[in-house]
């Protein structure tokens, strides 16, 4: 199992240069857990695409409905209080921070493709590429 953030999940539905690492990822270990907040980062990178001329607004709809019915169901409550601990400690955004507090809660591992989050979570998280399941 592993806690995917919102720069993995992404890339997984939405067709970019980075989702063969990331389907490679899900290939090596499809069990997948994020925090609800997921949903809210997904539809934000959505509407950016969509903002910017990427994407048609259709498309963006049709690419939200499809990761509600492949995520959904499998996200999980945060304890909102070690989220907290660990923005503060790490220097995190609380988004972020939701993301690793799941992964402590879990014994997971978590997986990003945010290079600055992976090395601020001192070695609790990993890079997708960097991503090697025991």
């Amino acid at each position: 199992m592993i806690v995917a953030d919102a720069s993995v999940i992404f890339p997984f539905v939405f067709e970019l240069e980075t989702s063969g690492p990331v389907r490679e990822l899900h290939a090596k270990d499809p069990d997948w857990r994020y925090p609800p907040l997921w949903r809210q980062e997904f539809s934000s990178a959505l509407l950016k695409y969509v903002r910017a001329g990427r994407c048609e607004t259709g498309l963006a709809n049709q690419t939200f409905e499809k990761a509600l019915r492949f995520f959904g169901g499998h996200e999980a409550e945060v304890d909102d209080r070690l989220a907290l601990r660990l923005a503060l400690d790490l220097g995190l955004s609380a988004y972020d921070a939701q993301y690793l507090a799941l992964a402590q809660q879990l014994g997971a591992v978590l997986v990003t493709a945010d290079k600055a989050l992976a090395r601020r979570c001192g070695g609790r998280a990993v890079m997708v590429d960097g991503f090697d399941p025991k």
